[in-house]
């Protein structure tokens, strides 16, 4: 979309050669924008106001007095500051309705700042101007950019809320989530504004997930037949099979949705899980096919992939505080002790204590590998920063190296999702194995 008329105002767009916006122009708007290699917009010249961001926490207007840094709890933005005070000077709390759009700001000691309503797609309703840009469904607003709205950044594509469709077509046609709807490739969220959010502006993660099921599916059979050669029957077959998809479509769509530059902090947190629960059925389904050798059976291998799934997939999105750690020994205890009491017919005080000391070993191994990838990513990334502050990379420095800096953010985040969840699933997967030997062996 090269123009938008607004009233009997024409504004002009202008786009590069990867289809991102990077001018506007019209009466009283003059606006440009800058990306990096991944896509994500870096810098924003609005009317002769620059604004540099670094990543979903950091806004840089030119001035200690008016940067913004933002706070989560996990993956929802609960609080913004802005200056450089530190305690309560500058603090605001955020509020979201459910579909994350910031509809009202309270001061920090709970008092009423501001509010605001939207339409259902995304129309100023009413209400005062808030102190932050994220605002309908949690992203960035330019409200410069013509009309009473101007336009929505969501990271890989720009949203116009007054047409309720987006200024550029979807990179794909993702049909099978979406339906026909999908073939119209400026609509959002298949014309449910209501119900559905879009939190990155495209669905490439839908990809990596058929990729890894298909991969999933064919390790699962093969594995299945080489190690059940004697006993193999095509009921079996297909449960491996579809086991294997399973675990591989969820590894490969965590690992796609945090690989997106556009990923919300709510959408990592689910990539992260995702994962957890992918890598832990698809480490606990090849455990158990290899433990049980021509003794394959059915209900067992479902509860097993089932048990390390669902332990790998809630470790996974568990803090490392200490009530954390606690919980994480919980949760794999009590997988530890379901798994044995649904597969044994012998159950026994010592069998469960075992099993117990089996889940104790599961959790410790992701504390530790969990704390070990952490803390290298960590690492490598505060450690360029000049005296890990950020204000370094910005004017008069320039922004060049600012770019790097949002990229390694951004990049390194994904790295400790990611890693995580396959930490985590790996050690939930560790510990169904060694619950399916102590039966094997029984």
């Amino acid at each position: 979309m090269t123009t938008r008329t607004v009233g009997t105002t024409t504004y002009t767009q202008g786009w590069d050669a990867e289809n991102r916006l990077v001018t506007v122009s019209g009466a009283g708007v003059s606006a440009s924008f800058s990306y990096d290699g991944d896509g994500m917009r870096v810098k924003g010249t609005v009317n002769g106001t620059v604004t540099a961001y670094v990543g979903n926490w950091f806004e840089w207007t030119g001035s200690t007095s008016t940067m913004k840094k933002y706070y989560y709890a996990g993956a929802q933005r609960i609080a913004m500051r802005t200056g450089s005070g530190t305690g309560t000077s500058g603090l605001l709390w955020i509020i979201g309705d459910h579909l994350g759009s910031t509809s009202e700001v309270a001061n920090y000691d709970g008092s009423f700042h501001s509010q605001r309503r939207y339409r259902p797609w995304g129309e100023w309703r009413f209400g005062g101007t808030l102190p932050t840009t994220y605002r309908y469904t949690g992203q960035r607003q330019e409200d410069q950019l013509g009309g009473t709205d101007g336009l929505y950044y969501y990271g890989a594509r720009w949203y116009d809320a007054a047409l309720g469709r987006w200024l550029s077509p979807d990179s794909i046609i993702p049909e099978a989530v979406q339906g026909v709807q999908a073939w119209s490739r400026n609509l959002y969220v298949n014309n449910a504004p209501i119900s559905y959010s879009d939190p990155s502006g495209n669905i490439a993660w839908f990809v990596p997930g058929a990729i890894g099921a298909a991969v999933g599916g064919i390790v699962g059979g093969a594995l299945y037949y080489a190690n059940n050669r004697n006993t193999c029957n095509s009921r079996e077959f297909w449960t491996a099979v579809g086991a294997g998809a399973l675990a591989g479509g969820l590894i490969g769509s965590g690992a796609g949705l945090l690989a997106q530059p556009a990923t919300s902090a709510a959408l990592a947190t689910a990539a992260t899980a995702i994962t957890g629960a992918g890598t832990g059925a698809a480490g606990s389904s090849i455990g158990y096919t290899l433990t049980n050798q021509d003794s394959f059976e059915t209900s067992s291998f479902i509860e097993t992939t089932a048990v390390g799934g669902a332990v790998g997939g809630i470790s996974a999105i568990t803090p490392l505080s200490s009530l954390g750690v606690a919980a994480k020994g919980l949760t794999y205890i009590a997988g530890a002790e379901t798994l044995y009491a649904m597969q044994t017919d012998n159950w026994t005080v010592s069998g469960a204590q075992q099993a117990a000391v089996f889940g104790a070993i599961g959790a410790g191994l992701d504390v530790a590998g969990s704390l070990a990838v952490q803390n290298y990513t960590s690492q490598s990334i505060t450690t360029n920063y000049p005296s890990r502050n950020p204000l370094g990379y910005l004017p008069p420095n320039g922004y060049r190296d600012l770019l790097k800096v949002a990229a390694r953010y951004r990049s390194g985040g994904a790295v400790i999702n990611a890693g995580t969840g396959i930490v985590t699933g790996t050690a939930a997967s560790g510990t169904t194995w060694m619950i399916s030997r102590m039966l094997t062996a029984e």
